[in-house]
């Protein structure tokens, strides 16, 4: 009886992945951020299926079976209701006029600021490097508590990729001197992600230089083998960094592949249906005092870690917290639909930032969108917005002084069709 039940329950699990595959493949037709998007938030999922189901004991917390099938059940229809939005939401072909050619070059504000950023991440990382390890970022709070050497010298190089590498790697003339000044940089990013052993921001790189050559391509056999093999090199290098962090190998292949950081942001989702956590006011009160950092108020997985594991994690703990946690939060288990509207809309939202009249520019924004979707499925929802403010802002204006072009911001709220 007992193998029939878990025989039952992988081919949920497999009828569930099959049909989501299926979903992104038409979802991917439509709209390729809508599609990677997709990609990136089941990845944060299926992991977590399978744990909780048949490797709890890979995981510290277990709430019984049962709860697997509310997990099960909220996360189907939650995708569901995604898919539903994607499909049936308005998809006119707009542009948005909004990039210009300038007649006067201010070439030198854009290379002053990413090299004054990578002289100061420089050398905040060179000073810092004996006091930076995995253990000391989880300890002061990747996210930062208190305003230190450490956590200033992680938001800096963690930024490297955004701020100066991508404005970089996207010029449309690149001298000898810049090729090696990205170089550095990338070099400089790298030797950091290896020391702390951050696997998801070397992901988020990979995926800049996978999607500025992807973009524009159809999609064939060769494009798939290629991402796929990269895909998987990359997993197999990720399971060997768990060294870096102090953690010791787990020994079978199961647990290895299984018990990454993938798992742990989903398995907020199972806890606060376990401990039946709903909290509607938290969810509006923390999405809107920390849209802004200066506004205080706490973050949500601040908020039900206590409650749920009995101590208070943070996300460089990689805890994370999956945006569909904030759903069930907001509405118990009819949070599916709040999962889809909510989710939706904003990335709707940022769609709109790579569909201007400058292609090169739209390209430049898909890839550090992909980026950014690893922090997303990580975070709550409100992220969307914040990434708006502290990352296409800042980033689009160095792209735009690197490649001589204007911006008119406001024009993204006005709409002519191609």
């Amino acid at each position: 009886m007992m193998m029939y039940s878990d025989t039952l329950d992988a081919v949920l699990i497999f009828l569930q992945a099959l049909l989501w595959g299926g979903a992104i493949y038409i979802i991917w037709a439509k709209n390729r951020l809508f599609g990677l998007f997709c990609m990136v938030l089941y990845l944060y999922l299926l992991p977590t299926e399978i744990t909780y189901r048949f490797f709890h004991h890979f995981a510290d917390d277990y709430w019984g079976r049962d709860v697997w099938y509310d997990f099960y059940g909220f996360v189907s229809l939650s995708l569901l209701s995604l898919f539903l939005f994607f499909s049936f939401s308005k998809s006119k072909n707009r542009v948005y006029n909004v990039v210009y050619k300038k007649k006067s070059s201010n070439k030198w504000i854009g290379y002053g600021i990413v090299i004054l950023f990578s002289i100061i991440s420089s050398y905040y990382l060179f000073t810092n490097i004996n006091l930076i390890t995995y253990h000391s970022l989880v300890e002061n709070g990747s996210e930062g508590y208190e305003l230190n050497s450490i956590t200033i010298t992680d938001t800096l190089v963690k930024s490297l990729p955004a701020f100066v590498i991508l404005p970089l790697l996207t010029l449309e003339k690149k001298s000898i001197l810049i090729k090696l000044f990205a170089i550095y940089n990338i070099m400089l990013f790298f030797s950091y992600a290896f020391i702390t052993g951050n696997r998801s921001d070397m992901l988020g790189f990979f995926m800049i230089l996978a999607l500025l050559w992807l973009y524009g391509r159809e999609l064939k056999l060769k494009q798939i083998l290629i991402v796929g093999v990269s895909a998987l090199l990359f997993i197999y290098i990720a399971t060997q960094m768990s060294s870096l962090r102090g953690i010791e190998d787990g020994g079978s292949l199961a647990e290895t592949l299984l018990k990454q950081d993938y798992m742990a942001p989903a398995y907020n989702i199972i806890g606060v249906q376990a401990k039946n956590i709903v909290a509607p006011y938290a969810v509006v009160s923390s999405q809107i005092l920390k849209m802004f950092p200066s506004m205080g108020g706490e973050w949500l997985y601040i908020t039900i870690s206590p409650k749920i594991f009995g101590v208070e994690f943070t996300a460089s703990q990689s805890a994370g917290f999956h945006p569909f946690t904030e759903g069930y939060l907001f509405a118990g288990f009819f949070g599916f639909l709040y999962n889809g509207i909510i989710i939706g809309a904003l990335l709707k939202l940022w769609n709109r930032f790579m569909q201007t009249n400058n292609k090169l520019f739209n390209r430049f924004m898909f890839a550090l969108m992909g980026c950014l979707f690893f922090a997303l499925i990580r975070a709550q929802s409100i992220n969307f917005i914040r990434f708006i403010f502290f990352e296409f802002l800042p980033v689009s204006f160095i792209y735009a002084q690197l490649n001589n072009v204007s911006i008119h911001y406001l024009g993204f709220f006005q709409t002519r069709k191609k």
